[in-house]
């Protein structure tokens, strides 16, 4: 049987589902914010989710798991890469550098960035494995084929721990044992920016949830659309996800993490009617644009919703065992 491969078993992190149900197996009856609170953070991993204890809070949970040293997530990022590749070093390295990018990095940056991965065969290689693996997602933006395929960080946790845990390791061994750390950063700038980015990233693991309960046909691609203006007299613009369908029609998507059902405002509203001017002006496309709002929490419904938006998902949604 010596170095007979007859077959490779993936293992997949569980989706917010599953996430759900083995949580619940393990006697904790989290709410649904609470458990999407928790998957931002260290993803569905059944060995992280093991340390989740049911009568603690997400926010205390996390503190514990990640902002204690002796958190089982605490240094568990070095450890991580270090039991899965032989060059961890180099993995470690290529997932820093996607890491600072919030919507992806060309393959051609990236390779100019790394200094220990060598090009070519074995630079593509460590990719795949990383794709594999899921710490990374591969996608080609939409209408910019002349720059190649992007790489983006989808795992929950190599970005938290990036963001928030690496930064404050050194202060928080110096704290004492029962530091409140993850408490006192709850609801700060600093936490909005994150749960907005780790949320997108939740959702980019939902995409066929988020196509059925939209109810969109079989699509071309998903993925978010960025343009920059070429001087001061453009408008930019930024959309987080947007859906190239077969049926001519774009729909595209506005991503908000939303702790209370969300309010579109008249400047939001301004702000959205841009984004849908600039994309038609810029792909010059002759399709239909639908615009849906992907939510945490809901939405107020008001003049501005009824006015420009054609479709909701909520994160319930992605519970819902119809979905799945």
């Amino acid at each position: 049987m010596h170095n007979r491969v007859t077959r490779q078993i993936i293992l997949r992190p569980l989706v917010l589902a599953e996430t759900k149900e083995y949580l619940e197996y393990l006697g904790c009856k989290h709410s649904i914010n609470q458990i999407l609170e928790i998957y931002m953070a260290i993803g569905g991993v059944p060995f992280y989710l093991n340390g989740i204890k049911k009568n603690l809070s997400a926010m205390q949970n996390i503190n514990n798991l990640c902002f204690r040293k002796e958190g089982l997530l605490f240094d568990e990022f070095n450890k991580l890469f270090s039991s899965l590749f032989k060059d961890a070093d180099a993995y470690i390295e290529i997932i820093r550098i996607i890491a600072k990018t919030k919507y992806g990095i060309p393959r051609s940056e990236l390779e100019r960035q790394c200094k220990l991965s060598e090009v070519g065969g074995t630079f593509s290689a460590k990719l795949k494995d990383l794709e594999d693996a899921g710490f990374i997602l591969s996608f080609l933006p939409f209408q910019h084929n002349r720059r190649g395929i992007f790489y983006k960080v989808i795992d929950e946790y190599s970005l938290f721990y990036l963001n928030w845990i690496e930064p404050e390791a050194n202060t928080l061994l110096k704290i004492g044992k029962n530091n409140d750390f993850w408490q006192h950063k709850y609801k700060t700038p600093a936490w909005y920016s994150w749960a907005g980015y780790a949320f997108e990233s939740v959702c980019y693991k939902h995409l066929d949830i988020i196509r059925a309960v939209l109810e969109i046909p079989a699509t071309k691609s998903a993925s978010a659309w960025k343009y920059h203006p070429n001087n001061e007299n453009e408008d930019g613009a930024q959309i987080d996800l947007v859906f190239d369908r077969e049926d001519k029609i774009f729909t595209i998507c506005e991503i908000k993490y939303n702790e209370e059902p969300y309010l579109i405002s008249k400047a939001y509203a301004k702000n959205l009617v841009n984004k849908i001017n600039v994309f038609t002006t810029k792909t010059k496309t002759s399709k239909q644009i639908f615009l849906a709002m992907i939510t945490a929490n809901g939405i107020i419904e008001n003049i501005y919703y009824d006015d420009l938006i054609q479709g909701i998902v909520i994160a319930k949604d992605f519970f819902n065992p119809r979905y799945i």
